[in-house]
């Protein structure tokens, strides 16, 4: 399954916030659970959820860490020493 096949399965756009994913994977997810209907077809479905959220979260935590590195690797601002307090007697 590619990326468009599970934005599609979800029924979600590809600029859509982790959040709504998440809120429209928990809805399918809970009207094909095999627990709810014991049809073998929604446990394939289900499983095909599954792995369709699984493959957009995966992109999108590898997508937040990229950005994070690349601005850890350029940020012009250096930590500054904290400065040491004495105390005088």
């Amino acid at each position: 399954m590619d990326k468009q096949e599970a934005y599609s399965l979800l029924g979600v756009e590809s600029g859509d916030k982790l959040r709504d994913v998440r809120r429209k994977y928990h809805l399918l997810m809970h009207m094909h659970h095999p627990d709810v209907l014991s049809d073998n077809g929604n446990t394939d479905t289900a499983r095909q959820l599954n792995e369709a959220f699984e493959i957009i979260k995966r992109e999108r935590i590898s997508l937040k860490r990229i950005a994070y590195t690349i601005l850890l690797r350029h940020c012009s601002c250096k930590r500054q020493p904290k400065p040491s307090f004495t105390q005088k007697a």
